[in-house]
């Protein structure tokens, strides 16, 4: 028996027109490897509708319902094949009254084919389910055109099940309905997935949303509205709400989206202490995510009467370490979540997590920034400073001490420097910012805080955010640290020609301090001023010695010059008593000389003694002209320092 081409096109027309149903058949003959004609053999058809039966869904429905038609015709060995598919198959021969089934169908109702076969459909399923069947076979004859329609059915386990069913009418030479042939898929699961899916989709739509404003939006409060806003929105929950908490522990502040009244009397009542339970178990488990179901007990809880008949999912919200708080999720009556949400949920709560670290991380590189700015600007105006440079040590320390103490922050700067073979140390300045107080004099000795002074030797930098632990300084815990409340120190060591003199200490007191990397830098350059400071003293002192030597040896040049000249005045008068001396001396007795030596030649009347008194005269007379020449010629003072004498 052959089966006209038009016959199957004409199925198909029903559901999808007549163009694309010619269409779909020419390419599904051309897929069974066939010659596109007229009629087909029962082989060719069933190739054909084979290939039909690969698209799945509809096309493969209507190729099966084409095919129960065939094998309607048929005999019992055609019925077998019915009986072998997983496609519940029935046929109607009105709209009330089932025909013959196939066994998938029975085997659905948990009952053997007879049991359906001839009887009404009242008879087998529920009243309501059958009469929504029935009516939409009724759909159906009197409009004699192919329906598909999607029912829940329950089975015979008393399971509903979403049936997927393709009723098509067979109509007559008259063109009445001749009977109706049902086709059936079990989509339940299917349409399970496909919920899941949406629902999932609405919450990666949420996810999408709250990155999309971690990005855009800086402010804290306006972040956390608006990520519950976009929770509410893309998902359909009956509330959302975040709950902060300061330092992890105390909750400062409650914001959310959904039941506005009841987010202000929630907030009044947790933040002045009085947490509802759900809240307490969320905070003592370890679980990332708290699931509580509607039928929890809610006993005396403030809040009971709003989360009554809901399920709600209470989320951590914490990244890298440090907790932020909580992210309430409440459902609609009718809703539950499953894991695949849940850990979507725990992604919005870390991304916002993430949102609020990095926001907190903003802050305070914002705020680093000012400090630094404002520590930049101190470092400038000592820079400017007059002591610094004129040697004033004492009134400079002064102003570096009271300078840093506010750049930094902290209660207590100190500068101490060495004494002697470096067994003590002496505090030369002290400012404490809360009284604006200076004061100097304490002492510490080696002997006392060994440990302390043998890091300072060694020219560490010491930054001891607990400095009643750390090795370098707890020595001072019990006679300095705790009497005074001073709970972390940073010290600086003060460098002199490459050796440690002293040290600039930092003092915070109260709680632990972790000093920043910001902080660390800076404290090192009011002890390089102080270095430079100490330089600048010795450099004072050594000018202020040269200029000393400088005025003695100015005296000593004065007083050379002063005697110099006195020595030079004496030569002039020596010359000048010399020259009188051998004008008024030498002429008379070259004289007398000539006188005696003419007496001596031309006299005839001198005996002989009076002639060797003459002759003594003129040897006499020789001898001192000799010594008055010698005089002018100054032999004579050279042979008084040679030790001659006249």
């Amino acid at each position: 028996m052959k089966t006209a081409k038009s016959d199957l096109t004409g199925m198909y027309a029903q559901s999808i027109g007549i163009d694309a149903a010619r269409e779909l058949i020419a390419k599904k003959i051309d897929a069974a490897a066939l010659e596109d004609k007229e009629s087909y053999t029962e082989e060719e058809i069933i190739r054909i509708c084979n290939e039909l039966l690969k698209e799945g869904g509809l096309t493969g429905i209507v190729a099966q319902t084409f095919l129960i038609q065939l094998e309607y015709r048929k005999s019992e060995e055609q019925r077998l094949l019915l009986d072998n598919i997983d496609t519940q198959i029935w046929y109607l021969a009105d709209a009330e009254v089932y025909g013959a089934v196939n066994k998938a169908h029975a085997e659905f109702f948990g009952v053997d084919k007879e049991d359906l076969e001839g009887n009404n459909l009242y008879d087998v399923i529920g009243r309501v389910e059958a009469k929504v069947s029935i009516d939409g076979n009724r759909e159906v004859f009197e409009k004699k055109r192919q329906m598909r329609v999607e029912e829940w059915v329950k089975n015979g386990r008393g399971e509903l099940r979403l049936l997927s069913i393709t009723k098509t009418p067979k109509l007559n030479d008259d063109s009445d309905v001749e009977y109706v042939i049902c086709a059936a898929e079990d989509i339940t699961e299917r349409k399970l997935a496909e919920e899941q899916i949406t629902r999932l989709n609405s919450v990666l739509m949420a996810i999408r949303n709250v990155n999309e404003l971690l990005v855009t939006e800086k402010d804290r409060n306006s972040l956390l509205q608006k990520c519950c806003d976009a929770l509410i929105d893309a998902r359909g929950y009956d509330a959302v709400w975040l709950v902060l908490f300061e330092d992890g522990k105390r909750i400062v502040k409650v914001v959310g989206s959904g039941f506005p009244d009841d987010v202000s009397r929630f907030s009044r009542h947790i933040v002045s202490g009085d947490n509802p339970l759900c809240i307490r178990d969320a905070l003592a488990s370890e679980e990332a995510v708290v699931t509580l179901d509607k039928s929890r007990e809610c006993k005396d809880c403030f809040f009971k009467d709003t989360c009554r008949g809901r399920d709600a999912t209470i989320l951590r919200v914490e990244h890298a370490g440090r907790f932020f708080g909580l992210l309430a999720v409440l459902l609609a009556p009718d809703v539950a979540v499953d894991d695949e949400e849940k850990s979507l949920l725990a992604e919005v709560a870390s991304d916002i997590a993430i949102g609020l670290h990095d926001i907190e991380m903003i802050g305070i590189l914002r705020e680093r920034e000012q400090i630094v700015r404002r520590q930049n600007e101190m470092l400038m105006e000592l820079a400017k400073c007059k002591e610094l440079y004129s040697g004033d040590l004492a009134d400079l320390l002064q102003v570096i001490t009271e300078a840093t103490a506010h750049a930094v922050e902290v209660e207590r700067v100190s500068v101490w420097l060495y004494e002697g073979d470096h067994s003590t140390i002496r505090c030369t300045d002290l400012y404490e910012l809360s009284t604006d107080h200076h004061s100097e004099g304490m002492v510490l000795a080696a002997a006392d805080y060994p440990f302390y002074f043998e890091a300072l030797e060694e020219g560490a930098f010491i930054a001891a955010h607990d400095a009643h632990k750390d090795p370098r300084t707890r020595e001072f815990s019990d006679s300095y640290l705790t009497p005074l409340g001073i709970k972390s120190m940073m010290d600086v060591p003060i460098r002199l020609k490459g050796a440690v003199v002293g040290v600039v200490c930092y003092e915070h007191v109260g709680s632990a301090r972790r000093w920043t990397m910001e902080e660390e830098n800076f404290a090192r350059s009011p002890a390089d001023y102080i270095s430079l400071a100490m330089e600048a003293d010795e450099r004072r002192r050594a000018e202020d010695a040269l200029r000393h030597a400088t005025l003695s040896l100015q005296e000593h040049v004065v007083m050379l010059e002063e005697s110099n000249k006195r020595v030079e005045e004496a030569s002039r008068l020596r010359e000048h008593f010399l020259k009188e001396t051998s004008h008024r001396i030498i002429t008379p007795v070259a004289i007398v000389g000539g006188y005696s030596k003419w007496l001596l030649r031309w006299s005839n009347n001198l005996d002989n003694d009076q002639k060797e008194k003459i002759r003594l005269i003129c040897e006499r007379n020789e001898e001192v002209q000799t010594l008055v020449r010698d005089a002018l010629e100054e032999k004579y003072l050279e042979d008084v320092e040679q030790g001659g004498a006249w």
